[in-house]
């Protein structure tokens, strides 16, 4: 039940971490580079030596590839109360 729960957890903030950092990013940062002109090169300046240039990316493969495929599993696998699926992929 704990194990549920926390797959489940994972699922879900991590959606809604990559979800929201594509629409902070679409919505606001971008906007609000292009209207900034010249001056939005110290802005994305700052941003990169907060590693938030790295973050967003890795954040955004891991989440599709690695973590949300194990966790999708691993919640069909718990959830399926034994269905012809779980038994293929058990």
């Amino acid at each position: 039940m704990t194990e549920l729960v926390f797959l489940r957890l994972v699922h879900v903030l991590g959606g809604i971490f990559w979800v929201g950092t594509a629409v902070f990013t679409t919505l606001f940062l971008a906007p609000a580079l292009a209207s900034a002109g010249p001056t939005a090169g110290q802005v994305m300046l700052a941003l990169r030596r907060r590693h938030l240039m790295t973050a967003l990316p890795l954040a955004a493969r891991t989440r599709r590839n690695v973590l949300a495929s194990a966790v999708t599993i691993a919640l069909l696998l718990a959830g399926s109360a034994g269905m012809a699926v779980a038994r293929y992929l058990a």
